[in-house]
């Protein structure tokens, strides 16, 4: 009998959905690490929303969070690398919307 663990990876592998499950892991940890980054309430003016060619990108509200982001650029890389150690991360880019 398997155990849960092995099924999931082999049915990851075998619907090839494994990068967009990465992808998406990659946004969840960026998205934490800004929180923690961010004021207190001011959560919600940053999101992670897209991963390409080891660029994280970044919907920022506001100019001053834009900057605050890319001031920390490294403290966020380095979050998401040690709780995805096979991630590619190269930088994270930052837009104002």
């Amino acid at each position: 009998m398997h155990d849960l663990k092995s099924l999931l990876g082999n049915a990851l592998q075998r619907n090839q959905i494994s990068r967009e499950v990465t992808v998406a892991r990659i946004l969840e940890v960026a998205q934490e690490a800004m929180i923690g980054l961010l004021p207190v309430g001011r959560a919600a003016d940053a999101t992670a929303t897209g991963y390409r060619d080891g660029v994280v990108y970044v919907n920022c509200r506001h100019g001053a969070v834009a900057e605050r982001l890319w001031e920390q650029e490294q403290t966020i890389i380095d979050a998401i690398k040690r709780t995805i150690p096979a991630a590619n991360i190269q930088r994270i880019k930052t837009k104002v919307v």
